[in-house]
């Protein structure tokens, strides 16, 4: 039995070693982190100019059902505090976008330099933002569920936004994982070598 001719081929793609293996699949979620970095700014900008352009136009948000359903009766109750907390809400949205954007350019950054630090920054934000998001989602379902209709376009933007950050998330630690172990591996080797150098030197006295 010759087996699958293409395990046994001798040339450039032939027997790959294990550590060929490793090379190319972090290769691979390297260049998915890339494609990814460039949809997450895509999604950050998206969610900075829907916070701000609620935040300027407040009346928009008038038309959700969320607002019908809960935020209207709020409102009545206490307007002055009902606005502060409404500002306060989309600043924040606004400025954890904001934040997620800038460690996108870093996590950028230190994937093309193999800098582990620059890649810790996103996975503090992303870990943050997607709790942030599922306490979102968790309070939708729940004002959902109580009342008469689904606040179906407020689930949507949270859940497309957890959607991206979960997926972020999950190649960055991916690939930080590699990172690691490579760098791991280059001080050991590294570690190696000067025990080696230093083995010589003394067996030449």
């Amino acid at each position: 039995m010759q087996g699958n001719p293409y395990l046994n081929y001798q040339g450039a793609f032939g027997n790959l070693t294990e550590t060929d293996k490793k090379q190319h699949c972090s290769l691979r979620i390297q260049t998915w982190v890339y494609i990814h970095s460039g949809i997450s700014i895509v999604t950050s900008l998206l969610g900075i100019t829907l916070g701000s352009i609620l935040l300027v136009r407040t009346e928009w948000h008038e038309k959700l059902f969320l607002y019908r359903l809960t935020l209207a009766y709020l409102r009545r109750s206490d307007p002055s505090k009902y606005w502060i907390v409404y500002r306060v809400f989309f600043g924040v949205w606004i400025a954890v976008h904001s934040l997620h954007l800038v460690t996108i350019v870093l996590t950028v950054i230190g994937v093309h330099k193999t800098n582990l630090k620059l890649l810790k920054p996103q996975l503090f934000v992303l870990v943050f933002q997607i709790g942030l998001f599922i306490l979102g989602i968790s309070s939708l379902f729940v004002y959902s569920m109580t009342g008469t209709r689904v606040a179906w376009l407020a689930l949507f933007v949270v859940l497309f936004h957890t959607l991206f950050a979960s997926t972020n998330l999950y190649l960055l630690a991916k690939f930080h994982r590699f990172l690691d172990e490579k760098l791991m591996i280059l001080r050991d080797i590294l570690s190696a070598q000067a025990k080696s150098v230093h083995f010589k030197d003394d067996s030449s006295f």
